[in-house]
Order: structure tokens, then C-alpha cells, then sequence
């Protein structure tokens, strides 16, 4: 695996690695959310413009929620898996990944090609022969804007559609903390490129999976509220899935509703796949659930993160109530 440095690399140096190479594979992280897909497939529009060749490799087909992503601009993906190789003049950038474990078989690829890491996650390990990491950034669509800025690129209104997608996706369309004065002025340009934010929202919050709804009723039916600690949380089991034909995919956003309840600081849903149990943490103010999730394994922003433990899910609602009532403690004290 590559050595690994904690400074990040300036934007002049991200504009000198793109320069230097004709020819890109775009990855991000494993079950991507609209952040990860919507920089991807704009940097993917923006490099294309350039008349640089240009490959997206996903792990999976798009799901239900974000079959809107793919709307034939030119892009296409392919599937990554253990037997992928590509050439070795294909230079690799990684997007809103903080972690090279979390590309699943694309990590693989990183050893024998040049790879540049985009991404705003704080915890992120500098994996890449580049680093441009940006902890203050409401996204890493937000970066992808400010390097396409510097760089003179043109943004037209398929490429800001794709931005706006990944800005609003991490902001909660505008909802959540990290939303400033930046955020909404990069939108404002985004919208007077034409892209219509009303079709976005309906794109991402307002098409809901049946299947999706059928598991939002039995995770609330899961939902334990402890009041004296503001923490709430919902779990799921490897049988609700299968009694509702669902897949892991639907689960998305369904943390939200814990985390929403009046009085509650920390929201967290426990997730039984085949192997393991994935967590999911959301917070609204003051409660860095990174640090819960670093606790196991995990990582992400301070308002919303995550992990994968390897236990039985009553031993890993156990272990992470207990050490999420502790944090809080410490907090408050």
C-alpha cells in the first residue's frame, strides 16, 4: 500500500497532476451517496471537456434512488471487481473517499497507478500519491467547483446539475449545519447556469421506494428513545429484508428519522447485513459522532458518520449505546 502523508496537497498541484495525464478512471466509495456520484460524474464532464479520456468505475449498478445520476451526458460506468486491471497510463482519482478500504475492489488498482485523493472528510488518510483534502467544505462537490474555478474551466448546466447534486446530497438540500454563506452562494451560480434545484429535490427526497417505506415502518417499530442521554436509535435485521424483498441500498436516510425526534442530539441505526453489523450516526449540534465511529473502526464528519463491527447486533447495540452514552457524558460534564 502507498505511504501516506497527513499534509494536503495544494490546489496549483491538483492542477499539475491533471495536466500531466491524458487519461482517468474516476472511483469513490463503496454503497456511493449523491456527494460521491454527483463529483464524479461532474469532474467526469469537466475532464471530458478537456479531451481527456475517461473511465467511472462504480461496484455495483446505480440504484432506484440515484438512476437519475446516469442520464446519457456522454458518461458511462462500468462495474469494478477483483479481476479488473487497467493500463498503467491511466492516472486514478478518488472522490469523497476518507478511507482506501472503503473503495472496496478499486483499492487494488492504487498500488500500480498514480492516484489523486479529493475528498472534505477530516479523518481522511491521505492515501494517494496526491492529497487535496478539505475538511471545510460543505462536499466534495463543493471542491470540484472551487478546482474547476482555479483551473478557468467552464462549467455549462450539465456540469453544475451534477455539482448541485452533490452540494445539496451532503447539506441535506440546505438543511443541515455545514450549510454557510459559501454553499449558498456556490447553489445561487448554479442556478442561474439553468439548473432547476426543485427537480433535485425531487430526485433525491421526494421519490421514495416502496420498499423503502415498508422498512422505515419496521425500524420504527425498533425504535428506542433514551431521553436522559438525547440518544435515539432504530435497528434493522437480515430478516426484515428478506420478508420485504428489500435490499441493503433502501435502508438510506431511514438514521434520519432518530435523530429528528424533538430533544434528541444523537440519532444511530444498527443494520444487519451478511457479515456484519453496519452503523449509521447522525448528529445536530454538538455531539462528534465521528469519534463514536472511530471507536469502532469508522470514521466520517462530526453531524454524520460511520462503521462496520463484526458481532452479533445485540452485542454491537451493546457496545455502541454504551460507549455513545459515555462520549455524551464526558460532553456534558
Amino acid at each position: 500500500m502507498k505511504k501516506t502523508t497527513k499534509k494536503s496537497n495544494n490546489i496549483s498541484q491538483v492542477a499539475n497532476f491533471i495536466a500531466a495525464w491524458d487519461s482517468f478512471l474516476l472511483i469513490g466509495h463503496e454503497d456511493p451517496d449523491g456527494d460521491c456520484l454527483g463529483s464524479i460524474f461532474s469532474l467526469g464532464l469537466l475532464l471530458k471537456d478537456l479531451d481527456k479520456e475517461v473511465k467511472i468505475g462504480l461496484y455495483k449498478p446505480l440504484n432506484d434512488k440515484y438512476a437519475f445520476i446516469n442520464n446519457n451526458l456522454g458518461l458511462d460506468y462500468f462495474i469494478i471487481d477483483e479481476s479488473t486491471k487497467i493500463n498503467d497510463n491511466n492516472a486514478i482519482i478518488a472522490l469523497d473517499s476518507s478511507d482506501s478500504k472503503r473503495l472496496g475492489p478499486a483499492k487494488d488498482l492504487l498500488n500500480n497507478n498514480k492516484v489523486l485523493n479529493i475528498d472534505h472528510h477530516i479523518d481522511n488518510k491521505h492515501f494517494g500519491d496526491l492529497n487535496y483534502i478539505s475538511p471545510d467544505s460543505a462536499a466534495t462537490g463543493q471542491i470540484i467547483y472551487e478546482i474547476a474555478d482555479y483551473m478557468k474551466w467552464k462549467i455549462n448546466k450539465d456540469i453544475a446539475y451534477y455539482i448541485a447534486v452533490a452540494v445539496l446530497s451532503d447539506t441535506g438540500f440546505l438543511r443541515y449545519s455545514n450549510t454557510d454563506r459559501s454553499v449558498l452562494q456556490l447553489i445561487d451560480q448554479m442556478m442561474a447556469k439553468g439548473v432547476n434545484i426543485y427537480e433535485i429535490n425531487r430526485d433525491l427526497y421526494g421519490r421514495e421506494n416502496p420498499k423503502t417505506l415498508k422498512l422505515i415502518g419496521r425500524a420504527l417499530n425498533n425504535l428506542n428513545i433514551l431521553e436522559d442521554e438525547k440518544i435515539a436509535y432504530l435497528y434493522l435485521e437480515k430478516k426484515d429484508y428478506e420478508e420485504l424483498d428489500a435490499d441493503y441500498e433502501d435502508k438510506e436516510g431511514i438514521v434520519n428519522f432518530a435523530r429528528d425526534i424533538d430533544n434528541i442530539e444523537v440519532g444511530i441505526l444498527f443494520n444487519e447485513e451478511d457479515d456484519r453489523i453496519k452503523v449509521s450516526l447522525r448528529s445536530n449540534d454538538y455531539y462528534p459522532v465521528n469519534e463514536l465511529a472511530a471507536e469502532f473502526g469508522g470514521g466520517g464528519h462530526p453531524n454524520a458518520a460511520g462503521c462496520g463491527i463484526n458481532m452479533d447486533l445485540k452485542t454491537a447495540i451493546e457496545k455502541v449505546i454504551n460507549k455513545a452514552i459515555e462520549i455524551n457524558q464526558d460532553l456534558r460534564r
